[in-house]
């Protein structure tokens, strides 16, 4: 049942929403939120006149390193190829090597929207908006299954919650 819905919900993704806009804005969204430009952007904030600004691309940073090797070693474990691999009539934009389960980049968008929104609650929902239009779009290029990038954003937002909460127990 549930590969049935997966499955399901892919093809309703990557076919369904299929349109020009889409195929233009889709890879770009999902390359603004990969790890070098998120990380030149908290490398960045580290230079910051402002402690909290400081302490926030430290979060990211470490959130960054600690979403690389806990999906890494996912990949590994589940090692579930990727949609384009197994299924037919995918309509492919971009081409992957890794394996599927879980997204990286739903884990890094989800991670740094997490750690955005704590210290900037005003722009929450645009946080969330942008990380969650990162993991639709990884479906809709055909590189994920829609339980690839829901496993991505829970791992992504509980580490970016807990990476918050240490810091505060260490204040």
């Amino acid at each position: 049942m549930l590969q049935y819905t997966d499955r399901a919900v892919f093809f309703f993704i990557n076919h369904g929403l299929s349109n020009p806009f889409f195929n233009f804005i889709m890879p770009v969204i999902s390359e603004i939120c990969d790890g070098p430009i998120l990380f030149a952007a908290s490398f960045v904030l580290l230079f910051s006149k402002k402690r909290e600004l400081r302490t926030l691309g430290l979060i990211m940073l470490a959130g960054l390193s600690v979403s690389f090797y806990v999906v890494s070693a996912l990949k590994t474990l589940v090692a579930r190829p990727r949609p384009f691999l197994v299924l037919t009539d995918v309509f492919l934009l971009v081409k992957e090597k890794s394996m599927s389960f879980p997204s990286g980049h739903a884990a890094i968008s989800f991670m740094a929207a997490t750690a955005l929104a704590a210290y900037f609650k005003r722009y929450a929902v645009a946080f969330y908006s942008f990380a969650a239009a990162a993991a639709v779009s990884r479906v809709y290029m055909g590189v994920h299954y829609p339980s690839d990038v829901l496993a991505g954003a829970i791992l992504g937002t509980v580490i970016g919650w807990m990476l918050l909460h240490t810091q505060k127990a260490i204040d």
